[in-house]
């Protein structure tokens, strides 16, 4: 079924280590001479060992006694302790669909039945945890850049999994922040428009949706609920819930209602136009089949 989605700033169906670009120069208080130097020599560096390799460490412990301050080198750990963390698990599972990944490969066993195998990324806890504590300092230096907010999100829903608890809290208090307080955010130092927030949040809805679990259709249906109490008539929103109701719950009446508001607020809106299509198209045989 056709979901929209606006992959405008990001996209969040992240795999085990997030990189970001570190591209924020705010410090907590003002960074040494050689801050700038350590930003340059710890982008070249991953660029050719990745955010966990060798001498990644070291540099970063550097740059914490030149400038601790530096949201730069918080963000370093932080991609250095999700990277180090994660650890790729092949799972064996009998059809195709698991929580939201595309299977590595398929192998027929000697009865005849076929076994789909996946990559899926595990956490060393302890890492995790200390990941999390720098992110949450880069958040509380640099409070109003949305792409740490987002980072905590991302690595929450990939550490979660099937069952986003914390990220789905996070994620709301994320939206009630932005509408509560209407502060002025940016996401990597330009300023985010609504059109942008939406897409954020928008990404959080997508990656849960394709996840495919109760918990994290839950999810995609909570948020999508959230966004629409500041956001009423917001068409984004409104077809996700058509869609929640359309392929989760089969009520079409239900879903009827949010497509055809999608529509009325936009006309040419094409998730609504084809979803709306399809339900006509599912009354009309079956009332063929009653006669």
């Amino acid at each position: 079924m056709k979901l929209f989605t606006n992959r405008k700033l990001l996209c969040i169906l992240c795999a085990a280590a997030l990189v970001l670009g570190c591209g924020y120069a705010q410090a907590a208080s003002d960074p040494t001479e050689d801050a700038g130097t350590y930003l340059e020599r710890y982008k070249l560096l991953t660029s050719h060992v990745g955010d966990g390799g060798m001498g990644v460490q070291t540099l970063l412990d550097k740059w914490e006694k030149a400038a601790p301050g530096d949201v730069n080198m918080m963000v370093g750990r932080f991609n250095w302790c999700i990277a180090k963390s994660t650890r790729d698990t092949l799972i064996k599972k009998p059809h195709k669909n698991y929580l939201g990944l595309k299977p590595l490969l398929s192998l027929k066993d000697s009865t005849g039945v076929v076994w789909y195998y996946f990559n899926e990324p595990l956490y060393d806890d302890d890492l995790f945890a200390q990941g999390l504590k720098w992110i949450e300092k880069a958040i509380a230096a640099a409070p109003d850049a949305l792409e740490y907010q987002v980072a905590k999100g991302v690595v929450l829903s990939s550490y979660e999994k099937g069952n986003p608890d914390m990220a789905l809290s996070y994620v709301q208090q994320i939206i009630d922040s932005r509408f509560k307080t209407g502060a002025a955010w940016t996401y990597n130092g330009a300023a985010l428009t609504p059109e942008d927030f939406d897409a954020v949040v928008q990404d959080f809805c997508v990656t849960y949706y394709r996840t495919a679990t109760e918990a994290t259709y839950e999810a995609f249906r909570i948020l999508s609920e959230k966004m629409l109490k500041y956001e009423k008539g917001n068409v984004l929103f409104l077809d996700n819930l058509g869609s929640y109701w359309l392929v989760v719950k089969k009520n079409y009446s239900k879903a009827k209602k949010y497509y055809s508001q999608a529509l009325k607020a936009k006309p040419d809106d094409a998730t609504a136009k084809t979803n709306m299509e399809i339900l006509h198209k599912m009354e009309a045989a079956g009332k063929a089949n009653r006669k």
